[in-house]
């Protein structure tokens, strides 16, 4: 299909079916199609990729304006606000327990209050921690994919 041609219907039924794929397993030396269909993430990576080229072709002059404008993604779980939270008994829980170590204890309490990532719990230093002063202060200056 010539770019030009190219509608906001088009793309979001090429997104439709891109979210009705189903995702490869590997079976022996060959791939098939799995019993899942590809992640809402994957098919938004997809569409971002569909995107960047669409409105590289408008900056180029090579349409006149991207179709790629109020297309329905599918929901991924942190945008649907799945996220999951500890309740204050399971912070409690998890702070108290004999069975967690102090210093493992102690981590969990301060990620809570503080709300830090792993990451950044893991990239902590002293010279990150002020306690003289009037206001005692933590500065996340760096975190770590890993720790």
């Amino acid at each position: 299909m010539p770019l030009e041609d190219l509608t906001r219907g088009d793309v979001q039924r090429a997104i439709n079916d891109i979210s009705a794929k189903r995702r490869l397993v590997q079976r022996g030396p060959k791939w098939h199609p799995g019993p899942d269909n590809l992640s809402p993430q994957t098919v938004r990576l997809c569409f971002a990729q569909l995107r960047a080229c669409l409105n590289s072709a408008e900056a180029d002059g090579l349409i006149a304006k991207s179709p790629c404008l109020k297309i329905k993604l599918p929901r991924c779980a942190e945008s649907d606000g799945d996220l999951l939270f500890l309740n204050a008994d399971e912070i409690d829980r998890l702070t108290t327990s004999p069975k967690i170590p102090e210093p493992a204890r102690i981590h969990f309490e301060l990620a809570v209050l503080v709300g830090w990532r792993q990451g950044e719990a893991s990239g902590l230093r002293w010279d990150d921690i002020e306690l003289d002063g009037p206001t005692p202060r933590l500065t996340i200056r760096r975190s770590y994919a890993q720790p």
